[in-house]
């Protein structure tokens, strides 16, 4: 019995402090959304094929109907200004659009 209610109280313990840290990763990222100059299905691989690599990227979308990309990322991790510089680096401009928190 003594042994149930340890193990109760450590899924508690456990549950309140995996929902702070969850919650302070969720103020730790950023989404934003660029303009780039893609035209094509290739400059859209491409940019899936190395943007989603950058450090701090969580997740990447690419609109090429409206030329955008929205990247989700950490903060502490990665800048918008360094991921301008890696869209460059694949042959790209991007302009920051709008960014969410």
């Amino acid at each position: 019995m003594k042994n149930i209610i340890m193990l109760s109280l450590l899924i508690v313990f456990v549950a309140i402090n995996g929902t702070k840290v969850m919650a302070q990763e969720k103020q730790d990222e950023q989404k934003v959304t660029f303009t780039v100059n893609m035209t094509c299905n290739h400059c859209k691989l491409l940019i899936m094929k190395n943007i989603p690599y950058e450090k701090g990227v969580k997740d990447v979308s690419v609109d090429l109907d409206k030329k955008e990309v929205t990247i989700l990322f950490k903060k502490n991790k990665i800048t918008t200004d360094q991921l301008i510089k890696a869209f460059e680096k694949i042959g790209y401009t991007a302009v920051l659009k709008e960014s969410k928190m």
